[in-house]
């Protein structure tokens, strides 16, 4: 393909805001989750591993990480109570 049908692309793609590290860590913990509850695992026995597997693709900073913990804590709570149902 030639470079100027391509440059209006490129440049298109280039507006998107990329996504932090948070965001994506949160992304891809709460795939990883809802995976498991498919699957019939509960979230006490996949939280913990799922966390450390997400934090070695994605690292995050220590304020990062305790405000996400929190959150997934209660988001992965409800899923839970969800597959239950």
């Amino acid at each position: 393909m030639n470079a100027t049908a391509m440059s209006p692309l490129i440049h298109h793609f280039a507006q998107f805001p990329t996504c932090s590290a948070k965001d994506r860590f949160r992304d891809k913990f709460q795939r990883s989750m809802r995976s498991c509850l498919r699957r019939g695992f509960s979230v006490e026995e996949s939280f913990g591993m799922i966390w450390v597997e997400t934090w070695e693709e994605v690292a995050l900073s220590e304020k990062d990480q305790s405000e996400l913990y929190d959150e997934l804590i209660g988001w992965a709570k409800k899923c839970g109570k969800q597959a239950l149902s």
